[in-house]
């Protein structure tokens, strides 16, 4: 092991405390493949699933257009013929 390894395990025992987005990046760059346990590492992760999630999941409850287009599908796929392809079952008895 060379000497900025060894250094390089010492930050992975200290924990940076909340990271920005550009940090969390950096630090991903330098940590990309240590351990689990690496302090870093969890916390750039910590941020990025904390930027993630909420940009994925940003309302509470649904707006009047998408309440009004899941009706729209629901009744589109009401309609919709079944599949020549789908044999319906056979009644034995």
């Amino acid at each position: 092991m060379t000497h900025d390894h060894l250094s390089g395990m010492g930050e992975c025992l200290t924990d940076p405390g909340p990271l920005s987005h550009d940090d969390a990046v950096h630090v991903m760059a330098m940590h990309h493949s240590c351990p689990d346990e690496c302090w870093p590492q969890r916390r750039a992760r910590e941020t990025f699933d904390a930027e993630y999630t909420a940009s994925f999941f940003p309302m509470d409850s649904p707006s009047p257009d998408d309440t009004k287009l899941a009706r729209l599908l629901r009744e589109a796929i009401r309609l919709t013929p079944k599949s020549p392809r789908v044999k319906q079952p056979v009644e034995r008895g």
